[in-house]
């Protein structure tokens, strides 16, 4: 395949540039969803203030609703990204050239990432417990039949593959991707984790949950860097948001029962948030550490990982 010269002579600002569409575009959809929702309840309801209220509710307490809101904001973030690389470099967007062509180690990359993760939450619910941050409330399905509890966590399954996916795809596969081809590591990885958190700017709105999101938005361009490979990181974002929709404080995100459910003894959210960090960076740690010992008995390959094959984003 040619070479194509790179339109983009500034990384930094194509990042921001795809980043700041796809806040606007977030927001404005969640923004309409809610105005549509209002109306066709006002047309219901026969009352403008009655069916803003109840297009609220529906909003933010209807499972379906909710699901489907999420679903296609993430479906959108990945044209919005399609569209960005199509419109500078003028070439079909292809999963292959951002590290997801599938091969014998893409499944067993996602089932790395889920293996991950559950041994994460266990160690992080457990220091929590211990430090006195929460508590062991019960199980959030008692009373309730086997189908009822599986299919809700398929449905929460299905759901949370979309994040996964979609946001890896933009912010490792596009804009990381972009970033490796310009600049050092180090510095792709801050600024492509940057641009990660400043989306999830309305579920986490203090300080060190936003600092939290960039510490794992790193860790996941780290193993995608080391691993030439986005399935890892997928596995790893996927699991993740699924284990949190199903064990937690309260209900999931999507309103649906958790089966783990825990009770806040102490409003702590920095330490809370700290655990996080520390259990990320053990992560990265356990990641560089292996690669180090491979390097060092020649398994891996010490080049750029995107040198060698050629991708939309040259």
């Amino acid at each position: 395949m040619k070479e194509h010269k790179n339109k983009v002579k500034n990384p930094i600002k194509f990042a921001f540039l795809v980043t700041a569409v796809t806040f606007v575009a977030i927001y404005a959809w969640m923004i309409l969803f809610n105005i549509g929702l209002a109306v066709y309840e006002t047309q219901k309801l026969g009352s403008r203030a009655l069916g803003k209220a109840a297009g609220a509710e529906l909003f933010s307490h209807n499972t379906t609703i909710i699901i489907i809101a999420y679903v296609l904001m993430e479906i959108m973030i990945v044209l919005i990204a399609g569209f960005m690389v199509k419109k500078y470099y003028k070439k079909a967007f292809k999963l292959d050239y951002i590290g997801m062509k599938v091969d014998k180690n893409s499944f067993k990359h996602l089932a790395y990432g889920f293996g991950i993760v559950a041994i994460m939450f266990t160690l992080i619910y457990f220091t929590m417990v211990t430090l006195g941050i929460m508590t062991f409330k019960g199980y959030g399905f008692v009373g309730q039949s086997p189908l009822t509890v599986l299919g809700t966590v398929l449905l929460i399954l299905g759901t949370t593959a979309f994040p996964g996916f979609c946001e890896e795809i933009v912010y490792r596969g596009v804009i990381q991707n972009f970033l490796m081809k310009k600049m050092n590591t180090p510095l792709a990885l801050i600024i492509c984790a940057f641009c990660f958190s400043i989306t999830h700017i309305g579920r986490y709105q203090n300080l060190m949950s936003l600092l939290t999101i960039v510490v794992i938005g790193s860790v996941l361009g780290y193993i995608f860097a080391k691993t030439k490979s986005l399935y890892l990181p997928i596995g790893i974002h996927f699991a993740w948001d699924f284990f949190g929709s199903l064990f937690g404080v309260g209900k999931s995100i999507f309103n649906t029962n958790l089966i783990l459910v825990f009770e806040s003894v102490k409003s702590d959210d920095f330490l809370a948030s700290l655990i996080i960090v520390i259990a990320f960076g053990l992560l990265f740690l356990t990641v560089a550490v292996k690669y180090k010992m491979d390097e060092a008995k020649g398994h891996c390959q010490q080049s750029n990982p995107y040198e060698k094959n050629e991708r939309v984003i040259n």
